[in-house]
This record gives structure tokens, sequence and C-alpha cells, in this order.
């Protein structure tokens, strides 16, 4: 994925670090087969830069899509692709979390099989670890040297 390429070979460390957090989120959805817009690029940008948070992604995202002039933009479903990544970014950017797929199918318009899919694809890709138990562990970042 070309849009956060310069961050990650040329970035700061933590620039690169929310690089590839953004990429995977956004990956993630394509794998699904659903595109997210330009604006939450530009948006994921500016958070990577650090000038704004990933709560304020979330917030602008919202309010983008509240906006009539954006609903055709709902139409290509770009709307569900733009909040989940932003969740999953949210998600990954903390260094340990807890979560059921149970759970994020109740915040999201994903079924639980889908979450539960792309929770086997970060293990597969060794982007998240399993720390503890199944039942009271956490999930790990891993950090990638």
């Amino acid at each position: 994925m070309q849009n956060f390429d310069e961050y990650i070979i040329q970035g700061e460390p933590s620039q690169k670090e929310k690089a590839q957090i953004w990429q995977t989120a956004i990956g993630l959805q394509d794998v699904d087969g659903l595109k997210v817009s330009d604006y939450l690029i530009e948006t994921a940008k500016e958070n990577i830069e650090g000038k704004i948070t990933i709560a304020e992604v979330k917030y602008r995202v919202d309010n983008y899509y509240k906006q009539s002039e954006n609903r055709q933009t709902i139409e290509n479903r770009t709307d569900e692709a733009d909040k989940v990544s932003a969740n999953i970014a949210e998600i990954l950017s903390e260094k340990t979390f807890s979560f059921s797929p149970a759970e994020i199918a109740n915040q999201t318009v994903k079924p639980r099989r889908t979450i539960e899919n792309n929770v086997k694809k970060l293990k597969e890709l060794q982007i998240i670890t399993r720390i503890g138990s199944d039942k009271t562990g956490e999930w790990k970042v891993v950090e990638k040297i």
C-alpha cells in the first residue's frame, strides 16, 4: 500500500509505527473488499504527523459522513471502511488491549466470524500476540525491530 510508504521508509520512529498501524487497519478493509475514502487517508496522515489524535480522526470521519454532500460516498460503503479502519488503528495503537470478537461485532456492522478471521490474519502476520489465557489474557501488539 503506497499511501504511507514515505512515513515507513523515511519517517521518525513514531511516524513509522503509526503508518504501519494505519496500513494494517486499511489493509484489513481491503481484504474484505472495502475501500477507504481519500478523506480518511488524508486524515490518517495528519495523525501520523502528530497533528491530531486518533480520537480526532474518528470525530472528523463521523462528521464527514453526517454532511449531506457526502451521502453518495456512504452509498459506496466507504463510510464503513473508514470507521472500522479508525477503530482498528485505535486498538492497534494500544500496547496491550482486551477484546472479544463478539464485542467488536456488536460495535460494528461486521459479523463476528469476519472479526475472528481478521484477528486470525493479524496473528498470522505476527502483528498481535496473545498474552495469558483465552479467557483472562490480553492482546499485545508485537514490537518489530
